[in-house]
């Protein structure tokens, strides 16, 4: 899954649960597993760290 639509379900689910959602930060794996920009595949640990607004 994209992190991109992984936003998007995010974004749905706080939709169906009457609640609005605020990224306070992005997390990804840790700097000695780089991204390579050919295999965007390696860009595998995707989390959020959100605010719900009720």
């Amino acid at each position: 899954m994209t992190r991109e639509n992984f936003l998007l379900t995010l974004s749905w689910a706080a939709s169906d649960a009457g609640v609005e959602i605020q990224v306070l930060e992005t997390l990804s794996q840790s700097p000695d597993h780089p991204q390579r920009l050919s295999f965007p595949e390696s860009q595998y640990l995707k989390g959020f760290v959100l605010r719900v607004i009720k």
